[in-house]
């Protein structure tokens, strides 16, 4: 199920005739529940996920991932589904689901059957549940939207108006935190990102206040703040929210909370766990306060400020908000699979259907507009399978388009419903966003 989201920008309304058919092809809609032919569900399971993977598997396998959980995964398949036993509440199953693929994608890299990883588990995945004696699927696609607000450029003219050569900017002299910053921002996972990004606040913070002999680190790191805070630098816009002591609270969340949760684990003391769903959101939220407070201290320290701007969150709703409020989701079974230069939703002639659309704010998150289309399967039974998720404007114009890995069966389920979103990243800013 992979879904590589974009925005295409173009007309998709282009349907196939039932006639068009492709000769030979077999598989129905109806069939039962499937992706990439690895069942969905059972007489046993009730709930469940499926995410993509980084690599195809060389293994047909399944694992019992504890707490009622059991994952598979399929040779030639980049797709890992979990199913659960147990009827879960619908705000719980994405994270239970993604929480115990990632305990089977374990057990199989011990089993020596390779060693796998998803991407995108947040904004790429299936989810399934049970509610009021109805079968529901979710295919939840976010399209990122990458917003770049270039540094201010000032002209200088003379008395006549001729502009003046601008003097040059003077060089920064480089710093062994940079390092560690640039690291935090390419990595692709977060515990890892967290990790450079103190190693980054170590490197400044020691450069101002050195560490004494036989100091221990929590003493350390609580007085070179005392000092930065002596020295001029606004610490309450970098401690968690409603901290009274400045400083004690920065302490607490950067060494206590989070720096030793991620540096550490063992047994019996308090860690925090890479890739689980509930504890990368701490590992979030610290690591935004982290990397403003790194930026703040270079430019105390250094002299060195990091140009660039970005789009505040009302400015990023206001541009987005109407147009999502405007799209419509369509399904469609098309054979070809999505490309760069695709100009429709159905380049190779596949039936599209459209969803009964809506915004959902209630799945909206900071910089991420989502809408939600649903449909009843019988009403989709024409579908040979759902290939392919998109929205198109009122005017039926193409603007993001979702493919899925592999083919997606819904037999056994009555509501089909498709959650998709755009994601804004201000890409001159420090990341804020780590995809799971």
């Amino acid at each position: 199920m992979r879904l590589r989201v974009r925005s295409l920008m173009r007309d998709c309304r282009a349907r196939r005739k039932p006639t068009d058919r492709p000769s030979g092809a077999s598989r129905r809609l109806l069939d039962p529940a499937a992706v990439d032919d690895i069942a969905l569900l059972g007489d046993q399971y009730e709930a469940g996920g499926a995410f993509v993977l980084d690599e195809k598997s060389r293994s047909h396998a399944t694992a019992d991932a504890g707490e009622g959980w059991i994952v598979e995964i399929r040779s030639g398949s980049r797709v890992v589904v979990a199913r659960s036993a147990e009827s879960l509440p619908t705000e719980e199953t994405h994270a239970l689901a993604v929480n115990a693929a990632q305990r089977g994608l374990d057990l199989f890299s011990l089993r020596g059957l390779g060693d796998l990883h998803i991407r995108q588990a947040e904004d790429e995945n299936l989810t399934w549940w049970k509610d009021e004696g109805q079968r529901i699927i979710r295919i939840f696609a976010v399209a990122p939207l990458s917003m770049d607000v270039p540094p201010v450029t000032v002209r200088i003219t003379d008395a006549s108006g001729k502009e003046r050569p601008a003097s040059p900017e003077p060089e920064t002299a480089w710093h062994p935190s940079f390092r560690y910053f640039r690291l935090a921002q390419v990595s692709e996972e977060v515990f890892d990102a967290y990790r450079n990004l103190y190693l980054a606040l170590e490197s400044i913070l020691s450069t101002r206040t050195p560490l004494k002999p036989g100091e221990r680190d929590n003493d350390w790191i609580g007085r070179a703040l005392t000092e930065a805070a002596a020295d001029g630098l606004n610490l309450a816009a970098f401690a968690p929210k409603g901290a009274v002591d400045p400083v004690d609270s920065i302490r607490s969340d950067l060494y206590s909370d989070t720096r030793t949760a991620t540096f550490h684990a063992k047994t019996g003391k308090p860690a925090l766990l890479p890739v689980d769903s509930v504890d990368r959101s701490v590992v979030l939220a610290s690591l935004s306060r982290l990397a403003h407070l790194w930026l703040a201290l270079v430019e105390h320290t250094l002299g060195v400020r990091r140009s660039g701007g970005g789009i505040f969150r009302a400015g990023f709703d206001l541009m987005i908000g109407n147009i999502v409020d405007e799209l419509q989701i369509c399904v469609t079974d098309d054979p070809v699979r999505a490309g760069k230069t695709d100009t429709v939703a159905n380049p190779g002639g596949g039936l599209v259907k459209h969803l009964a659309s809506r915004p959902t704010p209630e799945l909206d998150r900071p910089f991420l507009r989502t809408l939600v289309g649903e449909a009843s399967v019988e009403d989709l039974a024409e579908l040979t399978h759902v290939a392919r998720v998109v929205t198109v404007t009122s005017d039926g114009t193409l603007f993001t388009a979702g493919q899925l890995e592999g083919e997606l069966t819904l037999g056994g389920f009555d509501l089909l419903r498709v959650a998709m979103g755009i994601r804004g990243l201000n890409v001159r800013q420090p990341r804020s966003f780590y995809p799971m």
